[in-house]
């Protein structure tokens, strides 16, 4: 009978393995234990030795989201504030802003307060996967004429997608 772990490869830290023996008229199951001593004895000798910090190895081993420097978000910022960039508001939606955020730290981000959309009942009704209690809110225009509309459900930033906004 094949096991499930000889089926899925191993998922990297310590589980319980089970394997499946056939015995005489029945099954039995035995526990292993997949031991990652080793790994562990190796990250910490690079933290005490001095070649990594932890922060740098679990920078390593844990992918996070892209990550920009406070001076090139605030350029983009100030960008979009003064010159009304739309490449600098496109930049922002794409790199900084996250669904589940609140309007407050949207606002933050774009650097400027967004305004209440009233009239929103068509962009509802046509825009996608929203509630007749979803509150939108307006930043821009932009030098092109281009307003954002971006939909909050409950405070929290919903159905935003930055890949509408890449170039």
């Amino acid at each position: 009978m094949a096991c499930f772990h000889d089926i899925v490869p191993p998922l990297g830290f310590c589980l319980p393995k089970w394997e499946h023996r056939m015995s005489t008229p029945r099954v039995a199951l035995h526990r292993q234990r997949v031991h990652l001593l080793p790994l562990g004895l190796l990250l910490g000798a690079c933290v005490s030795c001095g070649c990594a910090s932890w922060a740098e190895l679990e920078s390593i081993l844990i992918p996070t989201p892209e990550r920009f420097s406070p001076a090139e978000v605030e350029r983009h910022q100030r960008q979009f504030q003064i010159e009304n960039d739309p490449a600098a508001l496109n930049w922002l939606l794409c790199h900084q802003i996250e669904n589940g955020m609140s309007i407050a730290t949207v606002n933050e981000v774009i650097g400027s307060e967004g305004l209440r959309e009233f009239d929103d009942a068509e962009m509802k009704r046509n825009g996608g996967h929203y509630q007749q209690t979803d509150v939108g809110y307006k930043w821009g225009p932009d030098r092109k004429g281009r307003s954002v509309v971006l939909f909050f459900r409950d405070g929290k930033l919903i159905n935003f997608d930055p890949d509408e906004f890449r170039q």
